[in-house]
């Protein structure tokens, strides 16, 4: 990779007139210095042909990335308007049915262009309009091949990722050619994340020559000045993909990972190993984590977790390796910076600092220790927060399942926690909580355990 100053190739925006093409080639490159010059460029080739629709494409991003999102709303309403039309549909995207696979062509944009619309919404701080346009495109688009489930997450702070779906459907199996939107960035370097995003949404590994591309433009600086804030979106969108851990692999060989997370980036080369489940490279274990989560359809929050929940053993001291005391101590503070670096959302934040402290303990639960578990089934939000917990039970299994042939295998920690968490059913916090009625509860609770465990082996409040 020896290319320091090489270009994107131009762009496919598929069959157009030579002239119309010209136009918005032009337009992609000025945007990076001039927008009006873009907009004008772009509102040229939309006069001379109203009915190619990459050029509502180009025009509606341009704008939603300066932040004209009435305009670029206008703008992406005409093109899914135009796009129905020419595919068959209402005009009326309320009205649109679903079809058997993922339509192409102009019904691909029309899904497209209404995903995006959804986005805009979401900036516009209209929700309730952008949950509308969601909802149709889960019935339209089941396995969210154009994308929106990013958007969703971003609408309900927590995502759900994709649905699970049957992995032999054919809409699962279809995956047709992404839409070109992805190297018009305000910011090249963003190109080279979406472009990384891209190949882990196909599930494909990068090309030589994709990697000297993005190389290049890394050793060029092309994330200089980039907004975190920018950058968060295009990870999550590789964090959500069907092989996320391609994604990382790509950022990691052309050097932006090293950019954008060094403390991800220095999990490669420092060992690590726990009791019975072997020793490993912790960056090569972090992308099998990574592919895990994405087999089980796991939701952002908990890839998120896998991808930064053991940044605070990359600088133990080389004589305690492979082993890694207090690195929950030192992660902390650092995914704290990170999450304030890129606006992670909240969810991603709390259930990564559990994960830091947890998920070893879970590993290491016994079924001889029932006021421990006790304990710790509180502290990990199993009692009163039972969506967080179930998120934090699929780190672990995760965790558990990327060591060395265990992928999809049962977790027995989780079981055995269900066990203890299912003898606590209906031991609930008392009317006029007090210090002794909660001790009395927990009491409860570790005999409720114990019993359930068949021991009755008390011990002293710690770890389980």
């Amino acid at each position: 990779m020896k290319k320091t100053s090489a270009e994107f190739d131009v762009i496919d925006f598929g069959s157009l007139p030579d002239t119309v093409n010209a136009l918005l080639q032009q337009g992609v490159i000025a945007y990076r210095d001039d927008p009006a010059r873009a907009d004008a460029l772009f509102r040229q080739a939309l006069q001379a042909a109203p009915a190619q629709l990459p050029v509502y494409f180009c025009l509606y991003k341009i704008h939603t990335y300066q932040g004209n999102l009435d305009e670029a709303q206008a703008v992406a309403e005409n093109g899914l308007r135009e796009a129905a039309r020419q595919a068959g549909w209402s005009a009326d995207w309320r009205q649109w049915r679903p079809e058997p696979g993922i339509p192409d062509g102009p019904g691909r944009f029309a899904l497209y262009t209404l995903k995006a619309l959804a986005f805009i919404n979401l900036r516009q701080n209209q929700p309730a309009l952008a949950r509308q346009k969601l909802d149709a495109l889960k019935c339209l688009d089941p396995a969210g091949l154009v994308g929106w489930p990013v958007i969703a997450a971003l609408a309900d702070g927590v995502t759900q990722g994709g649905t699970a779906q049957d992995p032999q459907s054919d809409a699962m199996t279809q995956r047709p050619k992404p839409l070109l939107d992805d190297f018009l960035q305000p910011h090249q370097g963003l190109g080279v994340l979406r472009m990384a995003a891209l190949l882990a949404e196909g599930e494909c590994a990068a090309e030589e020559d994709d990697l000297d591309r993005m190389f290049g433009h890394m050793e060029a600086g092309a994330l200089a000045g980039t907004p975190p804030s920018e950058i968060w979106p295009e990870l999550a969108r590789g964090l959500m993909s069907p092989a996320p851990a391609a994604m990382l692999r790509t950022l990691r060989d052309c050097g932006c990972l090293r950019e954008i997370l060094p403390e991800v980036a220095a999990l490669f080369g420092v060992p690590h190993s726990y009791e019975d489940l072997g020793e490993t490279d912790l960056g090569t274990h972090m992308l099998a984590t990574l592919t895990e989560a994405a087999r089980r359809h796991a939701p952002l929050s908990v890839r998120f977790a896998l991808l930064v929940m053991n940044i605070g053993k990359i600088d133990s001291p080389p004589e305690h390796l492979p082993h890694h005391y207090r690195h929950a101590e030192r992660a902390q503070p650092r995914i704290e910076a990170l999450c304030d670096r890129f606006g992670v959302p909240p969810d991603c934040r709390a259930l990564a600092l559990m994960a830091t402290t947890s998920v070893e303990r879970v590993h290491r639960v016994s079924a001889v220790r029932a006021g421990p578990v006790a304990d710790m089934l509180q502290q990990m939000g199993a009692f009163d927060a039972p969506t967080f917990y179930e998120s934090l039970m699929l780190v672990c299994t995760c965790d558990y399942c990327a060591y060395d042939g265990r992928s999809g295998r049962d977790y027995p920690k989780a079981a055995l926690l269900k066990t203890a968490l299912d003898a606590c059913a209906g031991l609930v916090p008392p009317d006029g909580v007090d210090e002794k009625s909660l001790e009395a509860l927990r009491d409860a609770r570790a005999m409720a355990i114990a019993l359930i465990f068949r021991s009755l082996r008390w011990s002293p409040y710690g770890p389980a």
